[in-house]
């Protein structure tokens, strides 16, 4: 199961995507028993340009 949502997340980064409510509600399951990660609908995909790095506090703002 946890190597099935390790997929899913992978494919999401390298396609620059994050999900913002990562949660066991939106894993569902499928018919071959396989995991699939569900509500991304509203997923944002990342926009590097908008943010930065504040070296003083440690977190992206933006």
């Amino acid at each position: 199961m946890a190597l099935d949502i390790a997929h899913g997340l992978d494919w999401m980064h390298k396609n620059n995507f994050i999900h913002p409510d990562l949660a066991a509600r939106n894993c569902l399951v499928g018919n071959n028993g396989q995991i699939v990660i569900g509500d991304y609908g509203l997923t944002p995909q990342k926009y590097k340009a908008e943010y930065y790095w504040r070296a003083s506090v440690g977190i992206p703002i933006r």
